[in-house]
């Protein structure tokens, strides 16, 4: 029987500069190995500290909220991305996401990395799960966002849910 030891970052949100979530990340990281650690997995949107621009309890009273609390109201608009979330939306190859997949590679260690994925359309909360050789394996965009409140209804939905092959790449 293999043992896979999970380092869970319980880090606090960074803010949206992508260089600090950088370092500070490859930093958790480094420790997460040292630790003994086969993966690590990140805090929801990592690349930007889950930022949002609109200030908490901003909305019309609770003009977010699920569609059957309206009574008659007319149905909100979901805001446009730019407003509702900091930082910059980032790709699967962008600068990023390459340094943690040469990390992964580097301490031969697999990495959960959740970033705001830059979409056709608001952005998406996505994971991209990197092998201990520093391969995309799995990219996740989530699925069942809060629609019904800032600021998650400003994202975009994934498409499904899909799973990796359990492989003896993700323990040494």
């Amino acid at each position: 029987m293999t043992t896979l030891t999970v380092a869970l970052l319980q880090l606090a949100p960074p803010g949206p500069d992508l260089s600090v979530n950088l370092a500070l990340g490859e930093a958790a990281c480094r420790r997460a190995r040292a630790l003994g650690a086969d993966i690590a997995l990140f805090p929801e949107m990592w690349s930007n500290g889950y930022s949002c621009a609109v200030p908490e309890g901003s909305a019309d009273g609770d003009v977010y909220r699920h569609p059957s609390l309206w009574d008659g109201a007319r149905t909100p608009a979901a805001p446009w991305p730019e407003p509702v979330w900091l930082g910059e939306p980032i790709t699967r190859d962008s600068p990023f996401v390459t340094r943690f997949r040469e990390l992964a590679a580097e301490l031969e260690m697999a990495i959960a990395l959740t970033y705001l994925e830059r979409w056709d359309g608001p952005p998406r909360n996505t994971l991209s799960l990197i092998d201990r050789h520093g391969r995309l394996v799995l990219t996740y965009a989530k699925v069942h966002t809060c629609a019904f409140d800032l600021p998650e209804a400003g994202l975009t939905p994934g498409r499904g849910s899909r799973c990796a092959p359990w492989t003896r790449r993700w323990a040494r």
